[in-house]
């Protein structure tokens, strides 16, 4: 439940729409408008990306198809520089762009057209999601065995190996971690790592499944912590006892 003084600070935020169809930056600011959100343009990418260097938001909406630089090369600068949730927009139906874009770091995907309830609903989930990782990020680091997650700084280590995580990949990440051993149905997982609405996006839980084993593997050398129970859900292995007492893990 979001109280309501955290939905004045949330709509107190600033959004960045980068887009070059005159018709969709309309569209989006009517919408930002009537909600509340404070709202800001760019028709290219090269003028979003100096947006977001330059200017406090708390979101950005980001086409792919941009002219001068398109939204694969604003969201691979821009995460050089900045953790500022993006949702991204492509046409219906392309999957490759809502994989790609996760794996860049977007936080949400948006295929068009869509209408203003869903683009602000989106974006209300992605800014909840943002805010409750802000709080989660305080504790600092979750531990498993050999292995830690640094939720401040979005990276896995063990020993002297490290891989750089995604917001998401850490939050699923920590969610796993901190319910080793139990097994955790995928609604439950998309629930509460992405938020309600997104309990029915299998594919898009899969997905980041599969990019947390291959990071875990490449700092540990083994892939075999997150177990996939077909048409259920997953379980993170659960440390032995000695791990646990040497290590423990803490709850984020």
């Amino acid at each position: 439940m979001v109280s309501r003084g955290n939905l004045q600070e949330m709509k107190s935020l600033t959004v960045l729409v980068i887009d070059d169809d005159e018709r969709i930056l309309r569209f989006a600011q009517s919408a930002l408008k009537l909600s509340g959100y404070r709202h800001l343009s760019a028709m290219n990418g090269r003028d979003g990306l100096e947006m977001a260097r330059t200017r406090e938001l708390g979101l950005i909406v980001l086409d792919i198809g941009l002219p001068v630089m398109d939204g694969w090369e604003v969201l691979r600068q821009l995460r050089t520089f900045s953790n500022v949730p993006v949702i991204i927009l492509s046409a219906k139906g392309e999957d490759l762009d809502k994989i790609k874009g996760l794996s860049l770091g977007a936080d949400d995907y948006l295929a068009k057209p869509f209408n203003p309830d869903e683009l602000v609903a989106r974006i209300n989930a992605v800014v909840r999601r943002s805010q409750g990782e802000s709080a989660k990020a305080r504790v600092g680091v979750v531990k498993y065995d050999n292995m830690i997650i640094d939720l401040k700084e979005h990276r896995i280590a063990s020993g002297n190996m490290e891989s750089k995580l995604t917001r998401l990949e850490g939050l699923l990440l920590a969610y796993l971690i901190t319910n080793a051993g139990r097994l955790l149905t995928s609604e439950d997982i998309l629930s509460k790592v992405w938020g309600p609405a997104y309990r029915d996006d299998d594919p898009l839980l899969r997905t980041t499944i599969y990019r947390v084993r291959a990071k875990v593997k490449a700092v540990r050398g083994t892939d075999d912590l997150i177990t996939n129970v077909p048409r259920v859900g997953y379980i993170f292995k659960k440390p032995s006892a000695k791990q646990e007492a040497a290590c423990p893990v803490r709850e984020p």
